[in-house]
C-alpha cells in the first residue's frame, strides 16, 4: 500500500491560524496525543519512550549520518502504524518553535552530541571551535540548510498527496556550476560531504516509505552544493552565491501557495537563511550583469588556458598566481610561483635606486640642504593656471639630505664629459677664462660608479633583445614638460637651430615631449630600438637647453631607472611593441589552440594596459567640434582629475581608520599570532626610529651645534630591503611609479593627493603596515624551513603542507634547507636573492597596491576611458582578488590536509581556519570602532532606539573594516535598488560614486539650477563632517541650499510652482505600485526627498 493511502486515516494538518506554527517543543511535551504516539512509536523500535527521546531521535537523523542511515534501515521494516506515527511525529517536530531558554540549551546539547558521534566528525572536526575551526553553526548549516528548502515539498506531500506528487528539479541547472572544483572553491569539504550524503540516505528513507517514486541524484547534488555554500557563509561569510537554482527560487512560491491554502506554514530559521542567501545570489547577478565579474584581468582567459600551455605561461607573467583559483591543489602538488612582470619591474627599479643612494652615501656627497621649491603661478610649479613663462623658486623650510648645487653640477659634468677638470667659471654665466680646476675625488669616484651602473643597464637592455647604440659618457636626458609647454616658441626655435630641423618637425617633437607617456619625453629614449636615429636628438648640447632639462642627478637617474626598467622588463618578458608581443606569444598560442578574435584582442589589451603602453589620457589631444579645434584631451584630463581628487578628498578623510584592519591580514592568511605580534612590535620600533631620525635631520641643522651625519642611512634594514623591490618608497618615488604605470592624475592633482593622504596619516600608516608585512613574511619563511630542518620525523602530510606554503611564496625548499644548514645568515646569497624577494611578494599580498601593472583588478578599472568611473572600487576588488581569495584557498587546503592525516598534531598545527576566523573577528571589531568614531557613538544610540538594526550595524562595520571585497557591490546595490531601477542601481554599485554623482548633479543643475550643493558635497572632508556632526552638517547643507535658491541660475519659485500646478488638479487617485506617501521617495537626480523640494517651493 502506498504511504499516501496509508496516511488517510490520520490528520497531519497543522493548526490553522498564523503563518508560523503557534506551538513550541514545550507544547509538544504537554500534548497528550503527541506523548501517546511518541511512546507507542519509540517503544516499538526500542528507541525510548518519551518526548525527550523523540526529539533526540529526530535530531540524530538531522545531524548524524549514522542515525540517518539507522532510520533508513528501520523504515524498511516499518509497519503501517509505525509509518503513520513516524510521519505524524516528524511533521509535528519539524514545524515547532524551539521555545524558551531551557529548550534551546537542550537542543544545543543534543545536536552537539550528535555531531560528536557522527562518523564524518573525524574527518571534519576542524569546524568545531575547540579544535581551532569555525563553529558548530557551520556543521548545523551544512546539514540542515541543505534540507531546509526541501521541507516544504516533503510536508506538502504528507498532506495526502505524497503518492501523487514528485518533486521536480531541473537537473540541467547544475551541469556546470556543480563541478567538484566549483563546489570546493567556495566551501568546505565538510558541508559538501555531509549535505550530499545526508540527502542520499534521506531519499532512501523516502523511497522506502513511498514519499517519492524514484531517486533524484540532481537533488542530492543540489543539496551538497547548498551545504557547501551555506556552511561557510553562515560561519564567516566566505562567499556569495552567484547563481540561484530554480528549485531554491521556488521556496517563496511554495510559501505563498501554502498561505493561500490556509495552511499554517512556518519557516525554520535555516530555511529562512537559505532564502536570504539565494536572494543575495539573485541580486548579485543583477549587480554583475552589466560588467565582467570583479575578477583579475587574467581570469577572462583562464578557462581557455587549460588546454594551452603557452597561454598559461604568458598569463603567469602578467600575474604570478593567474592560474590559482579558490581551490588549492592536492597536498604537496603546489607549483613554485615565480615573480611576474610587476615584481620583476619593482626589483629592477628598487635595486638601482638603492645602489645610487649607497654610492652617494659611501662617497660622502650628501649634505644638509634646503631644496628648491617652485613658486606658485610660475613655470615649473604644479599651480600655474595663467601659464606663466617665468621659472622661479624658493628654498624649502625643512632641510633635506641631498647634493648641493655645486656637487650636483660637477657630478653631471663628469658623467657627461668624462673630464677630471672643469672650467673654473662653469655655471657662473661669465665668459670662459680658460682656467680649469680639478673635480673633487669623491665626485669622480661616485661618477665612475654611476657610469658603471648605467653601463649595466645597457647590457641588460641588449640581453633583453633591444638594439642599443653605445654612447660614451652617457647621462639620461630628462625634460621639464611644464617649462617646455610654457615656452613653446623658444623651445621650437632652439630645436630648429640645434638639430637643423624643420618647423613642422620641431613642433611635432614639442607635441611628443609635452604629452605624458610618449617615447620622445622618456628618459630611456636611447634604449628604444624601434625609434629612428633622427629621433634620438644626438646633436643637442644639453648646456644650451639647461632651462628645459632637469639636471638633478637623483631625480633624473631614478626616473631613468623606472623608465628603462619598464622597457627592459617588458621587452624581455613580452616584447617591446604590440607587434613583437604578437610574434613572441600570440602566434605560438594560436598554433596550439586558436584564440577567438575577442580573446586575442583582450590579450593584446592586457599587454598594453599592464605594461603601461596604454592607460593614459592624452592631454594634448584636440578634436573638431562645431567647426572649432576643441582641446578635448585637456578637458577630459581636467574632468578626470577633478572627479578623482574631489572624490578622494571628500570621502576618504577617515580612510586611515579603515586601513587599520590591514594589520590582521597576515593572520587572515594563516600566519601564527606570535609571529605577527613580534613583527608588529618590530615595525613600531623601526617606524618610530625612522621618524625621529628624519625629524632631527629636517630641523636641527638650523643649529650649528648639530652633529648629524647626512651620509648615514636612517632607514631600518627592513625598509632598505623593501625599497630594493620598490615597495614602501617615499612619496616622490610613488608619484613616479604611478605616472609610469599610466594611472596618474595631473601634476596639480597629484600634489593635492599627496598633501591630503599625508595629512590624514594614511601614507605613514601604509608604510608601517608594509614593515610589519615584510618582517612577517621573512619570519614565516625562516620558521617553515626551520621546522622541516629540525624535525626529521615530521609527518609526510605536514611537510607537504609546509612545502606548498613556501612554493606559493616562490621558495624552493631544498635550496632553503641549504641556507638553514649554512646558518641562515642575512649575507647569504639565498637570503639576498630569494628570502627578501619572497618576503616582498608577501608584503604586496598584505598591503595591496592595485595599479594596472599589479593585475589585481579588471581592465575596465584601468582603461583611460573608464577608469574614472571606478574610483574607490579598486581596493575592495583587489582585496577579493588577493587576501580574500588566498584565505578561501587556505580553507580548501585545510580540508585536503586533514583528509590525509587528521590524527597528527603536526597536521593540526598547519590548519589556518581558526586564524582566519580570528582575523575576521578582529577586522570587524576594528570596523565597528571605526563606525563608532565616525558617528561619535551615535551608531550605538541608533541601535538601541531601533533606528538601525543589528544587521545594518554589522554591515556598516564590515564595510568600514574593508573586508567585504566584492560583497561591497551587493550592499551598495541593495541600498540603491530601493530608489533606482535595477540598471541604475547596478551601475552605481559596481562603478563607485563618480558616475552616479555626475548624473545626479547634472540633473539637479538642469532641473533646478543647483550648483553650490554639488560643490559642497565634493568639498574636502565632506563625508567625515556628515557622519561625525550630522546636526551641524544639516544646518550647513540647508544654508547651501538657500544660497542655491537665491542664485540667478536657480529656477524661480513662481516658475516651479506654475509647472507643478499644471498637474495639481483633481481629486485623490489610487496609483498602484507606489509608496503610501510618494513625496517621501528620493529624487535620483538630487538625492533628496521630493517633499524637501516641495517645501522649497512653498507647497508643503
Amino acid at each position: 500500500m502506498a504511504l499516501g493511502d496509508r496516511a488517510k486515516g490520520i490528520d497531519y494538518a497543522l493548526p490553522v491560524g498564523d503563518k508560523a506554527a503557534s506551538y513550541t517543543l514545550t507544547d509538544l511535551r504537554n500534548d497528550d496525543e503527541v506523548t501517546r504516539v511518541s511512546e507507542r512509536f519509540l517503544t516499538s523500535l526500542g528507541e525510548g519512550e518519551n518526548t525527550d527521546d523523540l526529539f533526540q531521535y529526530f535530531r540524530g537523523s538531522n545531524f548524524n549520518l549514522a542515525d540517518t542511515y539507522k532510520v533508513y534501515r528501520q523504515s524498511k521494516d516499518f509497519t503501517e502504524e509505525q509509518a503513520q506515527d513516524y510521519l505524524y511525529l516528524k511533521n509535528k517536530f519539524q514545524n515547532a518553535d524551539v521555545g524558551g531558554f531551557g529548550e534551546k540549551v537542550q537542543a544545543g546539547w543534543d545536536i552537539t552530541q550528535e555531531i560528536f558521534t557522527d562518523p564524518l566528525t573525524l574527518t571534519s572536526a576542524f569546524f568545531i571551535p575547540w579544535t581551532g575551526g569555525g563553529s558548530v553553526a557551520g556543521r548545523i548549516a551544512a546539514g540542515q540548510a541543505a534540507k531546509a528548502a526541501l521541507k516544504q515539498g516533503v510536508a506538502n506531500k504528507i498532506r495526502g498527496k505524497i503518492g501523487e506528487t514528485v518533486l521536480k528539479i531541473p537537473g540541467s541547472q547544475i551541469a556546470k556550476p556543480l563541478s567538484k572544483k566549483a563546489i570546493l572553491g567556495i566551501s568546505s569539504a565538510e558541508g559538501f560531504t555531509f549535505a550530499g550524503t545526508h540527502d542520499y540516505v534521506y531519499q532512501s528513507t523516502q523511497l522506502q516509505l513511498g514519499e517519492r517514486t524514484e531517486r533524484d541524484l540532481a537533488q542530492t547534488a543540489l543539496s551538497a552544493a547548498t551545504g557547501a555554500v551555506v556552511a561557510p557563509i553562515l560561519v564567516g561569510g566566505i562567499g556569495l552565491v552567484a547563481s540561484t537554482p530554480r528549485w531554491l527560487r521556488s521556496i517563496n512560491e511554495n510559501r505563498i501557495a501554502k498561505i493561500d491554502n490556509n495552511e499554517s506554514y512556518k519557516n525554520s530559521y535555516l530555511e529562512t537563511a537559505v532564502k536570504k542567501i539565494t536572494d543575495v545570489g539573485s541580486k548579485t547577478k543583477n549587480v554583475l550583469g552589466l560588467f565582467p565579474l570583479p575578477a583579475r584581468p587574467t581570469s577572462f582567459l583562464r578557462k581557455v588556458a587549460k588546454e594551452n600551455p603557452q597561454l598559461q605561461k604568458v598569463l603567469k607573467l602578467f600575474k604570478r598566481d593567474a592560474l590559482e583559483g579558490f581551490v588549492a591543489p592536492s597536498t604537496g602538488k603546489q607549483q613554485i610561483l615565480l615573480p611576474d612582470y610587476n615584481a620583476q619591474l619593482g626589483a629592477f627599479m628598487g635595486n638601482y635606486q638603492n645602489k645610487l643612494k649607497k654610492i652617494l652615501e659611501d662617497t660622502k656627497l650628501y649634505t644638509f640642504n634646503k631644496g628648491e621649491v617652485p613658486l606658485p603661478f610660475t613655470a615649473g610649479s604644479w599651480l600655474n593656471p595663467l601659464s606663466s613663462k617665468k621659472v622661479k623658486s624658493r628654498k624649502s623650510l625643512k632641510f633635506r639630505t641631498k647634493l648641493s648645487d655645486e656637487v650636483n653640477d660637477d657630478l653631471v659634468y663628469f658623467i657627461r664629459s668624462g673630464n677630471l677638470y672643469k672650467p673654473a667659471d662653469a655655471g657662473t654665466g661669465a665668459a670662459s677664462s680658460g682656467i680649469k680646476v680639478k673635480i673633487d675625488k669623491n665626485i669622480i669616484k661616485a661618477g665612475k660608479l654611476i657610469k658603471k651602473e648605467l653601463s649595466n643597464i645597457l647590457k641588460q637592455a641588449e640581453n633583453a633583445g633591444l638594439k642599443v647604440g653605445r654612447v660614451e659618457d652617457f647621462f639620461p636626458r630628462s625634460w621639464l614638460p611644464n617649462v617646455i609647454k610654457a615656452n613653446k616658441p623658444e623651445f621650437i626655435s632652439k630645436i630648429m637651430k640645434a638639430e637643423g630641423a624643420s618647423r613642422k618637425a620641431a613642433e611635432e617633437l614639442w607635441e611628443n615631449i609635452t604629452t605624458v607617456g610618449t617615447v620622445a619625453g622618456d628618459s630611456s629614449l636611447g634604449l628604444h630600438s624601434s625609434l629612428k636615429s633622427e629621433r634620438l636628438l644626438l646633436k643637442l648640447d644639453d648646456a644650451e637647453f639647461g632651462k628645459f632639462l632637469d639636471n638633478d642627478v637623483e631625480q633624473v637617474l631614478n626616473k631613468y631607472f623606472g623608465e628603462s626598467g619598464k622597457l627592459i622588463i617588458r621587452t624581455k618578458l613580452f616584447g617591446e611593441t604590440e607587434k613583437d608581443f604578437i610574434t613572441k606569444w600570440i602566434n605560438p598560442i594560436n598554433k596550439i589552440s586558436p584564440l577567438s578574435k575577442l580573446e586575442e584582442g583582450y590579450l593584446k589589451e592586457l599587454y598594453n594596459i599592464t605594461t603601461g603602453l596604454k592607460g593614459r589620457i592624452n592631454r594634448n589631444r584636440t578634436d573638431k567640434l562645431l567647426g572649432y579645434d576643441m582641446p578635448t584631451g585637456k578637458i577630459g584630463a581636467g574632468m578626470h582629475d577633478i572627479l578623482t581628487v574631489t572624490m578622494q578628498t571628500s570621502m576618504l578623510a577617515l580612510s586611515t581608520f579603515t586601513s587599520m584592519g590591514e594589520i590582521a591580514i597576515p593572520l587572515l592568511l594563516g600566519a601564527d599570532a606570535k609571529v605577527g605580534l613580534k613583527s608588529i612590535g618590530k615595525g613600531m620600533v623601526d617606524h618610530g626610529s625612522e621618524w625621529w631620525k628624519k625629524s632631527k635631520n629636517e630641523w636641527l641643522p638650523y643649529f650649528d651645534s648639530y652633529k648629524g651625519n647626512p651620509n648615514k642611512d636612517i632607514r631600518s634594514a627592513n625598509r632598505q630591503d623593501l625599497n630594493a623591490f620598490y615597495i614602501s618608497v617615499n612619496m616622490a618615488a610613488e608619484d613616479r611609479a604611478v605616472a609610469m604605470y599610466g594611472q596618474a592624475v595631473g601634476q596639480a592633482a597629484t600634489k593635492i593627493q599627496n598633501m591630503f593622504f599625508k595629512g590624514i596619516g594614511l601614507h605613514d600608516w601604509t608604510r608601517f603596515v608594509q614593515l610589519v608585512g615584510y618582517d612577517t613574511g621573512k619570519n614565516i619563511i625562516y620558521k617553515n624551513l626551520k621546522t622541516i630542518a629540525s624535525n626529521p620525523n615530521l609527518n609526510k602530510t605536514a611537510k607537504a603542507r609546509i612545502t606548498d606554503e613556501l612554493a606559493e611564496l616562490g621558495i624552493d625548499v631544498q635550496k632553503g634547507l641549504g641556507w638553514i644548514e649554512r646558518g641562515a645568515k642575512h649575507t647569504d646569497s639565498f637570503y639576498m636573492k630569494n628570502v627578501r624577494k619572497s618576503a616582498a611578494l608577501y608584503t604586496n599580498d598584505v598591503v595591496m597596491n592595485p595599479t594596472a601593472a599589479s593585475a589585481q583588478k579588471p581592465l575596465l578599472h584601468s582603461l583611460p576611458q573608464t577608469k574614472w568611473t571606478f574610483g574607490l572600487m579598486g581596493f575592495p576588488t583587489a582585496f577579493s582578488n588577493g587576501p580574500l581569495r588566498k584565505a578561501v584557498r587556505n580553507l580548501s587546503r585545510d580540508g585536503k590536509t586533514l583528509s590525509e592525516d587528521i590524527l597528527s598534531t603536526d597536521t593540526w598545527k598547519r590548519v589556518s581556519a581558526g586564524k582566519a576566523a580570528t582575523a575576521s573577528i578582529f577586522m570587524t571589531t576594528v570596523g565597528m570602532l571605526n563606525y563608532t568614531l565616525r558617528t561619535r557613538g551615535k551608531n550605538w544610540e541608533d541601535l538601541e532606539s531601533g533606528k538601525i538594526t543589528e544587521r545594518e550595524m554589522l554591515e556598516r562595520s564590515l564595510q568600514y573594516a574593508g573586508i567585504l571585497g566584492v560583497g561591497e557591490y551587493y550592499i551598495r546595490y541593495e541600498k540603491a535598488e530601493r530608489y533606482e531601477g535595477k540598471i541604475m542601481a547596478a551601475l552605481g554599485a559596481v562603478t563607485g560614486p563618480n558616475l552616479s554623482d555626475i548624473l545626479d548633479y547634472t540633473g539637479a543643475f538642469v532641473t533646478e539650477g543647483e550648483l553650490l550643493e554639488p560643490i559642497f558635497k565634493r568639498a574636502p572632508f565632506h563625508s567625515a563632517f556628515k557622519s561625525s556632526f550630522p546636526k551641524k552638517y544639516k544646518i550647513a547643507l540647508d544654508k547651501v541650499r538657500e544660497l542655491d535658491d537665491a542664485s540667478p541660475l536657480a529656477t524661480s519659485k513662481a516658475d516651479k510652482k506654475s509647472k507643478v500646478e499644471l498637474f495639481y488638479e483633481g481629486g485623490e487617485v489610487e496609483v498602484p505600485y507606489t509608496k503610501d506617501e510618494p513625496e517621501d521617495r528620493v529624487d535620483k537626480f538630487t538625492g533628496r526627498p521630493y517633499s524637501d523640494q516641495m517645501n522649497k517651493l512653498g507647497l508643503k
